[in-house]
């Protein structure tokens, strides 16, 4: 956020989300894979639709916290809100 704040941002929100699924995304990530040639990208993008439903309720209820004003401490991913500042002329 650093980043932002020194080219003019100023952060209005900085919350983590996907918190509540960060452990089961820890322990598949960490689960041996056969290499490259045994890799479906396509397995990660399109679970079960009963996982799928599932998951969409989980992030739901993150959501919802979020728009309450619940900051999330750590998650997979990290949601920023920031507005530029403006722009004042110098002085001479």
């Amino acid at each position: 956020m650093s980043k932002l704040e020194r080219t003019g941002f100023r952060v209005t929100l900085a919350t983590s989300f996907v918190s509540a699924l960060l452990p089961a995304m820890l322990a598949v990530r960490m689960l041996p894979r056969g290499g490259a040639a045994s890799y479906e990208l396509e397995s990660e993008l399109a679970p079960p639709v009963a996982v799928n439903r599932l998951l969409e309720k989980i992030l739901d209820g993150e959501r919802l916290l979020i728009e309450r004003g619940v900051s999330l401490g750590m998650g997979g991913s990290l949601l920023v809100v920031a507005r530029r500042e403006p722009v004042r002329p110098q002085r001479r």
